[in-house]
C-alpha cells in the first residue's frame, strides 16, 4: 500500500500542474485494491480454482459464440459482449481465416493469458477438474493465434515435463520455427518496414524519450494520446524514475510470492503487452499468483503487500 502512497502524490501533483489523469490514480488505486483481491483469495481458497474453471468455461463459450458470428457475418452480435468506450468501431482481427476472438475481455491477447493461467492451474493444483473444459480452454488458445498465448503455452510445457537439456533444445529449435511460420510477417517487417510498422514498440519508444527529455523524475501524466502498453513505458511516462522504482519494488515482490519460475516468468512475458495494472487480467493473475503461493504454503501469515 506504500507504493500506492507514492504513486497517489505523484498523481496529485500531476494535477496541481493542471495535467490532470484518470489513468494515472487507476494505477494508483490498484495499488491499494490488491490487498483487498489478496484477502479475498484467502478466504475462498478451498472454491477459488473452481470458481476459475467455470468463468473459463463460460468465456470459452462466448468466444465460440463470438467465432461463429463473425464467420456468418453477424458481427454486432460478436461485439455485443464489449461495452469498452474505446472500442466502439473495434473488429476482432482475421489470421488464417479464422478470428482472434476474446471472450469477455478486450482483446484476445489478455484472453489467451486467461486461458493460460488456467492451463498452468490445471497441470500444477489440485481440485475437481473438468477434461472437457481443458480440451476446449487449449483449442481455443492455439485458435486464438497471439503470440503471448503460445509463449505462455511453452512456459506450462516446460514446467510440466522432467526434460534434459537435449530435449529442451530441440522444443526450442521447434517452437521457434512454429512461432516463425505463425508470425512470419513480423519477421519481414524488421527487415523491410519503419518504426511505424510497429505502432506499439514505437509508441513505447516515443514515450520513453519524450517523458526523459520533459519531466524524468514525475513522468507526463497518462493519456490516451499515443499510449503505450508494456510496463515500464506506462509507469515511466506516468510517474517517471519514481514510477521504474515502483515498478522494480512490485516485481520483486511478485517475484518473492510466485509458487515458482514458470508463472512468474508468464507474469512477466503478460507485463509486456499487458501492463497497465487497472486492466481486469492483471488483477486476475495477481491473483491466481497469490493462490499459488498460499496453497503451495509458501507464504508466512505475516507478509503483506
Amino acid at each position: 500500500m506504500l507504493l500506492g502512497l507514492v504513486l497517489f502524490a505523484v498523481s496529485l501533483i500531476h494535477l496541481i500542474n493542471s495535467n490532470f489523469s484518470r489513468a494515472n490514480f487507476n494505477i494508483a488505486y490498484i495499488f491499494f485494491i490488491i490487498p483487498i483481491v489478496f484477502a479475498w483469495v484467502s478466504s475462498i481458497e478451498n472454491r477459488f480454482l473452481s470458481s476459475l474453471q467455470f468463468v473459463v468455461a463460460v468465456n470459452v463459450a462466448i468466444s465460440i459464440f463470438q467465432q461463429v458470428s463473425l464467420q456468418l457475418n453477424f458481427t454486432d452480435l460478436a461485439l455485443m459482449f464489449n461495452n469498452y468506450y474505446s472500442q466502439t468501431e473495434y473488429v476482432y482481427p482475421l489470421v488464417n481465416g479464422l478470428y482472434r476472438t476474446a471472450g469477455l475481455f478486450t482483446e484476445s491477447s489478455q484472453y489467451s493469458v486467461f486461458l493460460a493461467i488456467y492451463l498452468y492451474n490445471y497441470l500444477h493444483n489440485d481440485f475437481k477438474k473438468s477434461k472437457f473444459v481443458f480440451s476446449i480452454a487449449l483449442i481455443d488458445l492455439l485458435i486464438n493465434q497471439s503470440l503471448l498465448g503460445y509463449i505462455s503455452l511453452i512456459l506450462i510445457i516446460l514446467s510440466a515435463m522432467k526434460i534434459s537439456l537435449v530435449h529442451l533444445t530441440y522444443l526450442v529449435l521447434i517452437s521457434s520455427l512454429f512461432i516463425f511460420y505463425q508470425f512470419d510477417k513480423l519477421f519481414f517487417t524488421l527487415s523491410f518496414y519503419n518504426a511505424d510498422s510497429f505502432p506499439r514498440l514505437s509508441s513505447a519508444v516515443n514515450n520513453i524519450i519524450s517523458t526523459w527529455e520533459l519531466s524524468p523524475l514525475i513522468g507526463q501524466g497518462l493519456t490516451w494520446h499515443n499510449p503505450s502498453w508494456d510496463i515500464l513505458s506506462v509507469m515511466f511516462k506516468g510517474f517517471g524514475i519514481v514510477g521504474i522504482f515502483a515498478t522494480f519494488l512490485f516485481l520483486v515482490y511478485i517475484f518473492y510470492i510466485s509458487s515458482n519460475i514458470t508463472i512468474f516468468l508468464m507474469f512477466l512475458a503478460n507485463m509486456l503487452v499487458n501492463g497497465n495494472l487497472a486492466i481486469p487480467i492483471n488483477l486476475i493473475f495477481l491473483a491466481v499468483l497469490w493462490f499459488n503461493s498460499v496453497n503451495n504454503g509458501k507464504l508466512r501469515e505475516n507478509v503483506r503487500f
